[in-house]
């Protein structure tokens, strides 16, 4: 069998595939299509609380990194979405390389009145 036979007969094999998986979606979008009609909210429920909600957004537009926003809900006792006590970093740096990078590079807010913090 020559190159070209091989590539040609993978090209096929990829080409069914691909169609497969397009095939198996179908049924997914029309389902979630469907529900959505009938007004079933999809998605995981919010389980954090409006004013919650309200502090981070105004953290955002103050410009502040979503690290400082948590730290600061974490002191007061603010429950995680998941209902945990705070965020624990799985990598065991305690965010110090995180902090590290951080410290390197220059962000840039999206509100230009006020610089990153």
């Amino acid at each position: 069998m020559t190159e070209q036979q091989r590539s040609g007969i993978a090209n096929v094999l990829a080409s069914a595939a691909q169609y497969e998986r397009e095939l198996i979606g179908v049924p997914t979008r029309e389902g979630m299509a469907q529900r959505k009609a009938e007004g079933v909210i999809l998605g995981r429920p919010r389980t954090m609380s409006d004013e919650t909600v309200a502090r981070i957004r105004a953290g955002r537009e103050a410009c502040l990194s979503l690290r400082k926003i948590a730290d600061a809900l974490t002191a007061e006792g603010v429950p995680t979405t998941q209902g945990g006590a705070a965020l624990v970093r799985l990598d065991g740096t305690g965010g110090a390389r995180a902090a590290e990078l951080h410290s390197r590079t220059t962000q840039v807010c999206r509100n230009p009145r006020v610089p990153f913090q």
